[in-house]
């Protein structure tokens, strides 16, 4: 079920409906992505339309904030669920580490991958983390967004990952990952 709330689509599931739906996702051979708008991403997407699109197009847009309820409500909707980015990251790295999927995690500055993988690892001993990045910097060029690590598509590509997490930040990790996940093989 999905809800509009300023013209941002969110996907009005519980923690363990979104989590189904991500074993759906893992059972069949298409790529899914999931996003995780607050109220300040729904209203940043209120001005920027490839980034409203990028949302509204997602196959989960889990609302993160009490504002996104609260703003539903104003508008004469009801959104039940509110699931935070973070809460719902950590939910997924445990069913990938019980269902044995590897997962690549992506962003930040030089190591911080890095040690989130090892955090990770730390929690869920058994997770499969198939690799990490920074990115380097990621910008726009000749209309798509990019980063400045050169062979990162292919180190996500060859790592075998299932998953990919991307922490860019608001708005580059949403466009980053739409322009570049035809050439991504999770």
């Amino acid at each position: 079920k999905k809800i509009i709330v300023l013209g941002g689509e969110v996907s009005d599931l519980g923690r363990a409906e979104a989590l189904q739906e991500v074993k759906k996702f893992m059972a069949d051979s298409s790529q899914h992505y999931i996003t995780t708008p607050n109220p300040e991403i729904v209203l940043r997407g209120r001005q920027d339309k490839k980034l409203r699109d990028i949302l509204n197009n997602s196959d989960l847009a889990l609302p993160d904030g009490f504002g996104l309820k609260l703003g539903a409500k104003i508008l004469g909707q009801e959104l039940v669920n509110r699931i935070a980015g973070a809460d719902f990251m950590a939910d997924l790295v445990k069913l990938a580490a019980q269902e044995s999927w590897s997962v690549f995690l992506l962003g930040g500055d030089r190591g911080v991958a890095e040690k989130a993988a090892g955090r990770l690892k730390a929690f869920w001993p058994q997770l499969i983390a198939a690799g990490f990045a920074s990115g380097g910097e990621v910008r726009k060029e000749n209309g798509q967004w990019t980063a400045s690590d050169n062979h990162l598509i292919d180190n996500i590509n060859s790592s075998g990952a299932q998953i990919l997490f991307v922490g860019f930040g608001c708005p580059k990790q949403e466009k980053w990952l739409y322009d570049n996940l035809a050439k991504l093989e999770t």
